[in-house]
Order: C-alpha cells, then sequence, then structure tokens
C-alpha cells in the first residue's frame, strides 16, 4: 500500500517565473536611459561651456584690476597686449634711469581658455585705464565679449 501523504514535487506542474528582470525588460530600460542621455547632453554641454566662459571673464576682469593696481602702486604706464604679443618691454627714462612703461599680458587664464583685444589696455600711472574690448574664448571659438569701460575698466561681461 502506497503512503497516503503525497510527496510535493517542485518541478512538476506549471513553472513558476523566477524572480527577477528578464533580458528584454533589462534591454528596454538602458534605451530609455540612453534616449533621454541623448536628448539632455547638449544642453548640458552648453550649460558648462557658458560657465567656463564666465569664469574665465572673471579671471580677466581680476588680472584688469591687479593691473591697474599695479600701475598706481609703481607709477608707471602698463600695456595690456594680446597673449601673443611679446611681453616684458619697457621703456625708461634715460636721465633718471626709471622704467615708465611696461608690457604686460595675463597668463592665468583658466585651462583651453584665452583673451583677445580689440586694441591694447593702457592702465596710467595715476591708476586710470583708458579701455577697451576684449573677448574670452576657447578654441572652438565660444566666448563672451567685455567692455572695460573708462576710467577704472570696470568690466561689464556681455
Amino acid at each position: 500500500m502506497r503512503n497516503a501523504v503525497a510527496h510535493h514535487n517542485p518541478h512538476a506542474g506549471p513553472r513558476r517565473r523566477a524572480r527577477g528582470f528578464s533580458l528584454i525588460e533589462v534591454l528596454i530600460v538602458l534605451s530609455m536611459i540612453g534616449l533621454v542621455a541623448i536628448v539632455v547632453m547638449p544642453g548640458l554641454q552648453s550649460s558648462l561651456t557658458r560657465a567656463e566662459a564666465r569664469a574665465a571673464a572673471i579671471e580677466l576682469r581680476t588680472e584688469v584690476a591687479r593691473l591697474r593696481a599695479e600701475a598706481w602702486e609703481r607709477q608707471i604706464r602698463i600695456i595690456l597686449v594680446d597673449p601673443t604679443a611679446a611681453t616684458g618691454e619697457v621703456a625708461r627714462d634715460s636721465a633718471a634711469g626709471i622704467v615708465t612703461e611696461q608690457h604686460a599680458t595675463i597668463t592665468t587664464m583658466p585651462r583651453g581658455w584665452q583673451y583677445k583685444l580689440s586694441a591694447p589696455i593702457i592702465f596710467e600711472p595715476r591708476g586710470v585705464c583708458r579701455g577697451g574690448l576684449a573677448r574670452v574664448e576657447n578654441a572652438s571659438g565660444d566666448g563672451l565679449d567685455l567692455n572695460l569701460a573708462p576710467p577704472f575698466c570696470t568690466a561689464e561681461i556681455r
């Protein structure tokens, strides 16, 4: 006689679905994440470029203020020139043998950014700046314009 208690066979009958996600479900979710990234990435990149341009413009504005203060402190004319121009050129008073003018460039721009000037920016010994236009830009030409307004070269970022 057989035992009245039936043994339960876990493999018999309809298969129970395993817990977790199927490969198709995972691929669909990854595809959706990829599509969202493709849509969002250009906006993030342009925001990052604008933030970097603003940081470069602030650095230029800071250095312009430093050069103005240095012209006042040393009582010499300082001429800010493009980074490609010769720097350190000086004019001396032949009778007194003192420096009366010096060319300068800004070397502290953020990596990948440079500045360009419409004309050299002149800082007079009394701390007055003659003003001018400057632009900060990266290698691809993205950037910001600055109007350095006389008499103190206060920079208006445009």
